[in-house]
């Protein structure tokens, strides 16, 4: 969890440290796409790294949909559109008319996936997903710093 906390960490150090942003939705994005991922393994069935790139689509797209009508606000007002956001999507995925597919209340259970077999040690599930998480937030942490030594930035 913490590599994950990271990652989160790095999202807001990006909004509010260097563009002075106040951003209270990072935890509805993350929410968004975990779910996106549970629902693809527990209801279609679908691999962990193929629920990735949808996962991401999908919380772009959220992101998008609420970035974009929010372009022209600023300061406390981008405050409270993303704390909407982070208020709402709690809310909306134990609504019942979805508890079907988000396990409402309770939320959905998944089996870790497991570790590859061409891997020179043998590692447990947890090992596996906590080294996936550093290979993720090492290429996310690497692709910020360049967008902040870069023109961009």
């Amino acid at each position: 969890m913490a590599v994950i906390m990271a990652l989160a960490v790095l999202g807001l150090n990006i909004v509010s440290g260097y563009n002075g942003q106040i951003s209270l939705g990072h935890g509805a994005f993350f929410a968004v796409g975990a779910y996106v991922t549970a629902i693809m393994m527990s209801h279609l069935d679908w691999s962990f790294w193929a629920t990735l790139a949808p996962s991401a689509a999908i919380c772009g797209l959220v992101g998008y949909g609420v970035g974009f009508p929010a372009l022209r606000l600023g300061g406390l007002y981008l405050a409270l559109t993303t704390f909407s956001l982070a208020v709402a999507v709690p809310q909306i995925l134990k609504h019942k008319a979805l508890e079907d597919w988000t396990g409402g209340v309770q939320g959905l259970f998944l089996v870790k996936p497991e570790p590859p077999a061409w891997l020179p040690v043998a590692i447990t599930a947890d090992q596996w997903m906590y080294l996936v998480a550093v290979g993720i937030a090492a290429v996310c942490f690497l692709l910020s710093w360049n967008l902040i030594r870069g023109r961009i930035g």
